[in-house]
């Protein structure tokens, strides 16, 4: 069991160590960096130390880490900003959080920048940060991927000036994929005649597993399960594979969105 008595280790930061700083503040786990108020000021919008009187014994104690906050003040000082390149997706959403908590303007351009990279793999909490401080263009980037997104869900994400004009974008992408159905599926090979029992039945279950279920058509999954009952039949995977990368090429071939500023 810890000593209750023990004294937590403080250290200071290699690169914020100045002797004539103005400004000491802590990270969450214990490293200080000593800072001039005056920068925080010229590149800051909203962060404490700049906005209230602190001497120089004062520390200000954050909830950020050192990792996170290492690279946040280096955005405050004339120099050459690091790169964010090798950071992984959780501390680039870190960095973004803390970069708008603060009116850190170099970082958050430089965080929304870096988020784009992982838009196919974290889109739904990109699109929350997005939308939460009204990050217009980086929602636009993630509409082609999200468009399955069902609106019960979206309305909770978006706020208005957003949802109104993805919920019509979204429509117009549906009526595509509806015509699409009804010109884009021929009889084929192992069902010559539409009429036929078995034809219909493959019909039935293009409706059944895309149509009926079109929210799930650009993640994928109604198609691997349709494409599973097809699998020995190659003519209607064809079938299935050509429709899928027509409406592929809808989607791409969409003019972006347009979103308001507000």
């Amino acid at each position: 069991m810890a000593d209750i008595n023990e004294v937590k280790v403080v250290r200071t930061s290699d690169i914020f160590n100045a002797a004539d700083a103005d400004v000491v503040i802590r990270s969450s786990d214990n490293l200080e960096f000593r800072l001039h108020k005056r920068n925080l000021e010229f590149t800051s919008g909203a962060f404490p130390p700049a906005e209230t009187p602190v001497h120089s014994n004062e520390t200000i104690q954050l909830t950020e880490s050192a990792a996170t906050l290492e690279i946040l003040f280096q955005f405050v000082y004339p120099r050459q900003f690091p790169s964010l390149e090798r950071l992984d997706f959780d501390s680039v959403m870190l960095l973004a959080e803390a970069g708008q908590k603060y009116e850190i303007f170099g970082l958050m351009n430089a965080c929304q920048f870096q988020l784009r990279k992982f838009k196919h793999k974290h889109p739904d909490r990109i699109l929350e940060f997005a939308a939460q401080h009204n990050h217009g263009d980086l929602v636009t980037q993630l509409v082609p991927i999200l468009l399955h997104m069902p609106l019960t869900k979206l309305v909770k994400i978006l706020p208005s000036h957003m949802y109104i004009p993805w919920s019509l974008y979204r429509e117009s992408w549906l009526v595509q994929v509806m015509k699409s159905a009804a010109v884009l599926v021929p009889s084929h090979d192992c069902f010559p005649k539409e009429k036929t029992s078995a034809w219909s039945f493959f019909r039935k279950n293009l409706h059944d597993e895309i149509i009926s279920d079109y929210l799930d058509i650009l993640p994928g999954d109604s198609w691997d399960k349709l494409a599973a009952k097809y699998a020995h039949r190659q003519c209607c995977t064809s079938v299935i594979k050509a429709w899928r990368a027509e409406l592929e090429r809808i989607r791409d071939s969409m003019p972006p969105i347009e979103l308001p500023s507000s």
